[in-house]
């Protein structure tokens, strides 16, 4: 058998601010010997649009063709994506000057969790989880005595949500780090780790979008990623929030079915 090498970054690797790559890339030499700077990075406008339109792009197709196939990963995060080249040096993807989206491959890796929707559904662990979104267990009393699909469709659906929470953490990562703009090389960042994102947006902010929008708005460094999240009407904060809130808004939906088919029994 012969393999593709794709190289070993990772969005992890890729969650540094730009201009703190560029200080860590190793020095070259002019003609004559002398120390020659590194250039200037590219506009903020071509790195977002390669971040945007091809790394996030990338992992949420990734991530879609591995539910249509009926997988889910159960376990994404930022050394779950492979960020590689079509050249030969693989890790041209995670330069701060990469901006040419044809020659980025994302790739989804790390499989050691996945299931099958089948398999993943029939977990107790599952169950106890989307019970405190409002959806019963597959071996649940009530879908024992339902006489439809619908509590398994939407532990399905739940478990797909689950990539899709874990998956917006990721792009937070991405945005927030990789686009910020320190003043110095030596200025203290806002935390952005997986951890710090969750307790804020889960504990401190209470999954509210906009407070959490406002937070990141009081970090100068954070400016054009806010910038550019606001543009179309705020469409990056919609994208986030569907990733982030997808299995609040899926128990939402399914509690407003299942109280459609009550008031429809009773009629």
């Amino acid at each position: 058998l012969v393999f593709d090498y794709q190289g070993i970054s990772t969005a992890a690797t890729y969650c540094v601010p730009a201009v703190i790559q560029r200080s860590k890339l190793p020095p070259k030499r002019g003609p004559f010997g002398g120390v020659v700077e590194a250039p200037r990075l590219p506009p903020f406008n071509e790195r977002s649009r390669y971040m945007v339109q091809g790394v996030l792009r990338g992992m949420l197709s990734a991530v879609a063709s591995a539910h249509e196939a009926g997988i889910v990963h159960r376990s994404l995060g930022r050394n779950s994506f492979i960020l590689s080249s079509v050249g030969q040096d693989k890790r041209e993807a995670t330069s701060p000057y990469a901006v040419v989206i044809p020659r980025l491959r994302v790739i989804l890796s790390d499989w050691g969790f996945s299931a099958t929707l089948q398999e993943a559904v029939q977990e107790k662990e599952l169950g106890v989880r989307s019970k405190l979104f409002g959806i019963p267990a597959v071996d649940s009393y009530e879908n024992q005595r339902s006489n439809d699909d619908r509590i398994d469709v939407a532990a399905g659906q739940f478990a797909m949500a689950e990539d899709l929470n874990a998956l917006g953490f990721v792009y937070l990562g991405l945005l927030f780090a990789t686009l910020a703009n320190p003043a110095t090389l030596s200025a203290p960042m806002p935390p952005t780790d997986d951890d710090s994102w969750q307790r804020l947006f889960s504990d401190i902010f209470n999954k509210d979008m906009g407070a959490f929008r406002d937070y990141c708005t009081n970090e100068d460094v954070w400016d054009e990623v806010v910038e550019l999240l606001d543009r179309e009407e705020g469409a990056g904060w919609n994208l986030l929030g569907e990733l982030l809130l997808a299995r609040e808004r899926l128990g939402e939906a399914f509690t407003e079915d299942e109280e459609r088919q009550f008031g429809s029994a009773k009629d």
